[in-house]
């Protein structure tokens, strides 16, 4: 059983019931359970957000379910937006090309997730994940915490 199933299991909650309380259509719900689909980044959020857990967590990359502490909130005059996966590459020194050479993600796809203009695929932020060696909360800005939880272990979610 995966943590998006087992969360809702575990709070007795039918996909429906879990569709009126997130808006998320059961039937994505049920393909999400089942890994026929991969839950996309919007969706993965609002899922943590009612869960109050990680994005690793639902994506069964970690055991922990705490949700990593959030992003501190921007004071009046910080109005620059921070984005993580961009910070990783420049604290590199490393032009786009670069980056998309060491992990074979296209050029113009990686300029668009760095101007904000595209919201990356659930994939792809785990090809950074794995890639950075950090948490998908902290390349999706919700946290300041670099360092992801501890891996999952090799223990099945069902022997909970």
């Amino acid at each position: 059983m995966n943590h998006i199933k087992l969360l809702r299991v575990t709070r007795n909650l039918t996909q429906l019931q879990l569709q009126m309380k997130t808006g998320i259509d059961k039937g994505v719900l049920s393909k999400y359970e089942t890994g026929e689909y991969i839950p996309t980044p919007p969706n993965l959020i609002i899922l943590a957000d009612f869960y109050k857990t990680s994005l690793d967590y639902l994506m069964d990359r970690t055991d922990v379910r705490e949700p990593y502490p959030p992003m501190p909130e921007n004071s009046p005059d910080d109005t620059k937006y921070i984005n993580h996966i961009k910070l990783l590459r420049v604290t590199r020194d490393w032009t786009q090309l670069q980056l998309q050479m060491r992990i074979n993600i296209d050029n113009g796809v990686l300029s668009k997730y760095e101007t904000g203009h595209a919201i990356p695929t659930t994939p792809n932020l785990i090809l950074f994940a794995n890639f950075y060696k950090t948490s998908l909360d902290y390349l999706m800005d919700r946290t300041d915490v670099r360092e992801p939880h501890p891996p999952m272990s090799k223990k099945s979610p069902d022997d909970y």
